[in-house]
């Protein structure tokens, strides 16, 4: 007797499917990524301009 569930019962549902970007990444997680970043890229161009000293010169 094979007690496996079929694949139709094992596979994600339609809305998890459709909140994934093409590469699998969640739509959720690269938003706040994003916004990390942007904030990093904000924070280091105000220090630089505060200090009057470029971080790499």
């Amino acid at each position: 007797m094979n007690t496996s569930k079929s694949p139709i019962e094992t596979t994600n549902s339609e809305k998890d499917v459709q909140d994934l970007a093409p590469r699998g990444f969640a739509k959720h997680a690269e938003i706040i990524s994003g916004r990390w970043a942007m904030l990093a890229f904000v924070s280091l161009l105000a220090y630089q301009v505060a200090s009057r000293h470029g971080l790499l010169g």
